[in-house]
């Protein structure tokens, strides 16, 4: 995109001048990470830049120098919880030099996750279903994870080409980040024979220290072979690749190695070419029915022939934790009868001593049969705790996105300079304010055109000090220069004031607005907003203004369709219409419309007592009867939205998620 030219600044030799390096993180064929630390944010971060021991090798460092802009292009377009977010860039004119920062990722490798799994079942082998038990359903959602992060790139045209366990990190918090996309490219873009060219002869040294065989081949095979789909091979991937791609991280979780291996990449490439694709039942017989099915469809041969989507597989893979037959490997109502019984084999085992001796037959089956009723009502109510831990984790991470975007957009120098300029303006309709206005204006257009995801905001706007609009997107003229310092978003008081009250002052760290209703559209939305600082580095600096974006509530929600038909938000902290604590109003429901109703009191109530006692743990009730649908009963999980990684008073930003499945009747 270029450049907005009212508000250009140039960046000679900006990684020495803003960025301290302190120590390298890894170093590939072309490129070298390193830890920084950006001294005009004041945070530390990830560079990434061209490896320097290529001097003397002009030519082929503008090459690769090209290759990490599209990196960073591609990468830019891209805006989800799962995907690195790109902080800075930087260039010379021959792209020689260039570099760009992003997020420091912490937490484990998934191979390495992968890897500590296997060796527990190992270490228990007198009981390998314990870490089944304890393991394999974090692993399996951390899969999940990676499909919903690709179904993001996907939906924007984006190819990975390089899915492996060793570009994927369990965060700190529960996130799953999919990293390393110097080899991604858009669906869109035609086959270029430079970019191929230089991506391969750049691929043949590149390197990552988890992986055996060599990461990248000559001719048209760009990728990593031991995780490498049959076309892809061929060099002519498509997005199903993804899939499958998918599908060997998934194999390798099962049966701990990698699809396809070989005594060098030649001879895997020669077996992924023609041979059969393993299944993970041949390599490990423990592997479960179901998810051995799930894999063989993720890795089919045919691309036509696997999933869909990442969706599909992640739905899938849902299905099998919450105990339910899923939709590769559909088995009789028997079958999953003796499923049950095999996965308790301590209960079976005691049922048929007892039986042997005191009771018949037909009392073996009535007990076994009730055994196995209390068993699908366990999987069920975890499955249902399970959605709702995942919908409010996607939910948070949608709130933790947005604030991100906004805090990078507030640090932009420009745009702080012309903000400082209007800080002694009194009078907005002066020619003195009119360039600024226009400069502005034209900097928030760029900036909402960067994340122009539909769900992503209905508006960003963008205030002074005082709280008078100086830009807005979708922009409405009428709005300039009008004052709004009595709206939460501004001050961040938990509700908005009459408009006559006193100036407030402005917010001086990320926040939520209480809910409200559009004058335009009708709908409910809420405004998150963020400090804009003067570029001063010391304690006195001041708040020049609030950058805020807002957002249609059912936006959230949609994020979990995948998951829960049944998802529900609930206000914990405020009710706006009332300017009451506690009240528990429906910011969205399946059933809600426009209209605004609350959630069942008593209910509510159980549920603060809940929170206050256990205030991160999820609650599930039985037999609740939703508000909205009269004469029904629910099961229904409740878990808080939190933002993991922020303060708690900032993190728990006062919404609950319940995820719920009926109970009676029709469904």
């Amino acid at each position: 995109m270029m450049a907005d030219p009212t508000m250009s600044e140039s960046t000679p030799n900006r990684r020495g001048d803003r960025y301290e390096i302190r120590r390298q993180l890894g170093s590939g064929g072309f490129g070298t990470v390193h830890l920084a630390y950006d001294n005009v944010l004041r945070r530390e971060v990830a560079l990434k830049e061209v490896r320097r021991d290529l001097s003397g090798k002009d030519a082929t460092r503008r090459d690769l120098g090209s290759r990490l802009l599209r990196e960073v292009q591609i990468t830019g377009q891209l805006e989800h919880p799962g995907i690195v977010p790109i902080y800075d860039l930087s260039a010379s004119s021959d792209q020689a030099d260039a570099f760009y920062t992003m997020r420091v990722v912490r937490g484990q490798p998934l191979q390495e996750a992968i890897a500590s799994f296997h060796a527990k079942r190992d270490e228990l082998d007198r009981d390998k279903g314990k870490a089944d038990r304890l393991e394999l359903p974090r692993l399996l959602t951390a899969i999940i994870g990676i499909c919903n992060a690709i179904s993001h790139a996907h939906a924007r045209g984006v190819m990975h080409r390089d899915l492996k366990p060793g570009n994927v990190v369990l965060g700190e918090f529960g996130e799953v980040i999919l990293l390393d996309w110097g080899l991604a490219k858009l669906a869109s873009d035609p086959d270029d024979p430079e970019v191929e060219r230089s991506s391969r002869s750049s691929d043949r040294t590149r390197r990552i220290a988890t992986d055996t065989p060599a990461d990248t081949q000559d001719g048209g095979a760009v990728g990593t072979p031991a995780y490498m789909a049959p076309e892809q091979a061929r060099g002519t991937p498509s997005q199903y690749t993804d899939i499958y791609g998918i599908g060997a991280i998934l194999f390798e979780l099962l049966t701990g190695r990698a699809p396809h291996e070989g005594r060098d990449s030649t001879g895997v490439l020669e077996h992924i070419l023609h041979r059969p694709t393993p299944r993970a039942r041949s390599v490990r017989a423990g592997v479960p029915r179901e998810l051995d099915a799930v894999c063989a469809r993720a890795m089919a041969r045919e691309p036509s022939d696997r999933y869909p989507t990442p969706a599909a597989l992640a739905k899938d893979l849902q299905r099998y934790l919450a105990d339910e037959p899923v939709s590769v490997c559909h088995e009789p109502l028997t079958g999953r009868v003796w499923r049950l019984m095999r996965r308790h084999r301590t209960w079976t085992l005691a049922v048929g001593v007892v039986a042997a001796v005191t009771i018949t037959v037909t009392s073996i089956a009535a007990v076994m049969l009730a055994q196995v009723s209390e068993n699908e009502r366990h999987a069920r109510e975890e499955g249902l705790r399970l959605s709702a831990k995942y919908a409010a984790r996607m939910i948070a991470s949608g709130v933790d996105v947005r604030w991100r975007i906004l805090e990078a957009a507030a640090q932009q120098a420009p745009m702080i300079a012309k903000m400082a300029q209007l800080a002694s303006v009194d009078d907005l309709s002066s020619e003195d304010a009119a360039l600024s206005l226009t400069a502005l204006n034209a900097w928030l257009r760029a900036r909402k055109r960067e994340h122009q995801s539909a769900s992503l905001a209905a508006s960003w706007f963008l205030t002074d000090a005082r709280g008078r609009h100086v830009a807005r997107s979708p922009l409405r003229q009428e709005l300039v220069g009008t004052s709004f310092y009595y709206r939460d978003y501004f001050h961040g008081e938990g509700r908005d004031f009459a408009p006559d009250v006193p100036i407030k002052k402005p917010i001086t760290e990320p926040h939520r607005s209480t809910v409200f209703r559009s004058k335009a559209s009708g709908k409910l939305i809420v405004a998150f907003s963020v400090p804009v600082w003067s570029d001063a580095l010391d304690a006195d600096r001041e708040v020049l203004g609030v950058l805020a974006m807002t957002v249609e509530l059912g936006k959230f929600t949609e994020l979990t369709k995948d998951v829960s038909r049944g998802t529900v938000l609930i206000e914990r902290h405020y009710d706006w219409l009332h300017q009451k604590q506690g009240r528990g109003l429906i910011l969205d429901h399946p059933e809600l419309g426009n209209e605004i109703r609350r959630f069942d009191p008593v209910v509510f109530e159980q549920l603060n007592q809940w929170r206050t006692k256990l205030p991160n743990d999820g609650l599930l009730l039985r037999n609740y009867s939703d508000p909205l649908i009269p004469g029904s009963l629910w099961l229904v999980a409740f878990e808080p939205v939190i933002v993991r990684g922020r303060p708690l008073l900032l993190g728990d930003i006062g919404w609950e998620v319940a995820v719920q499945e009926r109970v009676d009747g029709d469904k």
